[in-house]
């Protein structure tokens, strides 16, 4: 099976062709989706915070703070909620403050390594992220 597309069976053609098109519109539904669960999260996280909100300015938010995020390397929901509670509890520039800019701003650091060094720093100050 090496080297042979999961579409084939054998040598026979695909059993289902997607186009780019296609793929286009179940990206950006699954990116909704996405972006409607983050929205939920930061919702039952932060009670009110969205609350002057209405469902689509909800997913715009989100996903304003999704490419945010992935500047900075936070690509998974995961990292991205991270991302999003510290832009709720110190601000939208958080990543350039004093105590948050060396971490953040380390190009050699993956995402998950700056995470657990941002959680270091906030648990000396009693904070849980």
């Amino acid at each position: 099976m090496s080297g042979e597309s999961v579409f084939f069976v054998g040598k026979h053609p695909p059993m289902i062709h997607i186009t780019s098109e296609q793929m286009a519109i179940l990206d950006a539904a699954v990116r909704r989706e996405g972006n409607r669960r983050l929205a939920d999260y930061i919702d039952a996280r932060f009670p009110g915070i969205l609350r002057n909100l209405d469902v689509e300015s909800r997913i715009a938010l989100a996903e304003s703070y999704r490419v945010k995020a992935a500047a900075h390397e936070f690509v998974n929901d995961d990292q991205i909620g991270c991302y999003m509670d510290l832009v709720v509890m110190y601000g939208p520039s958080f990543y350039s403050a004093p105590w948050f800019a060396p971490v953040m701003s380390d190009s050699a650091l993956p995402a998950d390594e700056k995470l657990d060094a941002i959680r270091m720093l906030l648990a000396e100050v009693g904070v849980t992220l």
